[in-house]
């Protein structure tokens, strides 16, 4: 599947603001050649996203969630998910409960995207423990 006919789940409509951006995986793409580590590179964010979300829901101090937050940011931007990467920056200056629920909203939506990507290749949907917590 095109990235840029993935949804963001409603109605199955196409997202005029896509859940992965197209022109981001079209980067990917495009610097990485083989296509196999494009999809090592989509499974790997995937499959190590929850990590990341306990990484800065566990921070007991705001310097090191800070720090979890900003790495997250920084790999959801690499892959073009462009909505975890905001949550995430919210996320990493607030302690607020809210925030940390639109970073676990925008995952589950990141998640299933690349998922969608995947199968479209032939790569399995995530199915080690962590990666479907």
């Amino acid at each position: 599947m095109d990235p840029a006919t993935i949804t963001d789940g409603s109605a199955g409509a196409v997202s005029h603001d896509p859940v992965l951006d197209p022109d981001r995986i079209a980067i990917l793409r495009a610097e990485l050649p083989d296509a196999a580590l494009v999809e090592r590179v989509l499974s790997l964010y995937r499959d190590t996203l929850e990590e990341r979300l306990a990484e800065i829901a566990g921070a007991s101090e705001p310097p090191a969630r800070r720090r979890a937050a900003h790495a997250l940011r920084s790999s959801s931007l690499q892959v073009g998910a462009v909505e975890v990467a905001a949550a995430a920056q919210s996320a990493g200056r607030s302690a607020d409960e809210a925030a940390l629920e639109v970073l676990r909203a925008a995952a589950y939506r990141v998640r299933t995207a690349i998922d969608q990507v995947l199968a479209a290749t032939g790569v399995p949907a995530a199915t080690s423990e962590r990666a479907n917590r």
